[in-house]
């Protein structure tokens, strides 16, 4: 049998910050694995999401309301666009489109 092979593509255009850089490649790691075609980002987006489930609650769970700072991924892999949600430091989750909720404004007092 031979070894399952994952092209990973970033988009040249795109400049990921480099804080981003480690949550981004996770991101792109998990698409390539859903799709046989090249995964390439779209946007990466530093958010402040509404509570703890970092903009993509799942029915009947509770989260805690706090501001939670983190990003936003878009992959394109294969003509289908993936959302990635994450806090700064914790590691990506694929929000599937009916779950994803968008994030809170910018605060502009920073």
């Amino acid at each position: 049998m031979l070894p399952l092979i994952y092209s990973v593509v970033i988009a040249s255009a795109l400049a990921v910050p480099p804080d981003a850089q480690g949550i981004v490649d996770a991101a792109l790691a998990d698409a390539a694995k859903q799709s046989t075609a090249q995964a390439r980002v779209l946007e990466v987006e530093r958010v402040r999401w509404g509570n703890a489930s970092l903009g993509c609650p799942q029915k009947g769970m509770a989260y805690t309301e706090a501001v939670v700072p983190g990003w936003r991924i878009v992959i394109d892999a294969g003509g289908r666009t993936i959302e990635y949600h994450s806090s700064l430091k914790g590691p990506p989750h694929m929000c599937p489109p009916e779950r994803v909720r968008r994030p809170l404004p910018p605060d502009l007092r920073t």
